[in-house]
């Protein structure tokens, strides 16, 4: 059975979003070779990438046309097997998409941990984060969180997000401040 890791980006008070005006103010200036270490060994260390389709598309548009690791995991995040939970998406073009997830949604991705050997990576995706969190079938989440309050934009929860307990299992200081906590979620 796969581990199902969260593996989400954070400023101070959860924004994570992705959004070019609000992406260039808080994760950008925290750029170091660490926090690259961690995303790439992060990307690298996974067996499969769970996303929800605005995540799936917005990845897709820039890591589809990259043809070496010079920006980050692209060969990493091209060759993985990538599952998107989506009731709109009608053609998933990016390599190695293996399916998208349409119907129940919960119940697919319980089968797919049951399927897949090793370590399932959800990145961004907040909906389907939120909705795995209220089914229990999220494992571990692993945060890096940057120094800024940035006051607006997406975070990576919502009002829908139901009360979690999460386990500290690890953390380590990045360069320029950035946190990285990785956390287990209790056995139900």
């Amino acid at each position: 059975m796969a581990r199902l890791m969260a593996f989400e980006w954070v400023s101070l008070d959860g924004v994570f979003d992705a959004d070019p005006a609000h992406f260039s103010r808080w994760f950008l200036p925290f750029h170091s070779e660490a926090r690259a270490g961690c995303i790439r060994d992060t990307i690298e260390g996974a067996d499969a990438l769970l996303l929800g389709r605005r995540t799936y598309e917005m990845l897709a548009r820039f890591w589809s046309a990259q043809t070496d690791d010079s920006q980050g995991p692209a060969r990493a995040l091209n060759a993985l097997p990538k599952y998107v939970a989506s009731t709109t998406l009608r053609d998933a073009k990016w390599r190695n998409t293996e399916g998208i997830l349409r119907h129940d949604v919960h119940r697919e991705v319980a089968h797919l941990k049951d399927s897949v050997n090793g370590t399932i990576i959800l990145i961004g995706s907040a909906t389907l984060l939120a909705g795995l969190l209220s089914e229990r079938l999220v494992d571990a989440v692993r945060l890096l969180v940057h120094p800024c309050v940035m006051g607006e934009g997406r975070r990576w929860t919502s009002e829908n997000t139901p009360v979690t307990h999460l386990q500290l299992v690890e953390s380590a200081r990045l360069d320029r401040g950035v946190l990285q906590l990785d956390y287990q979620l209790p056995a139900s």
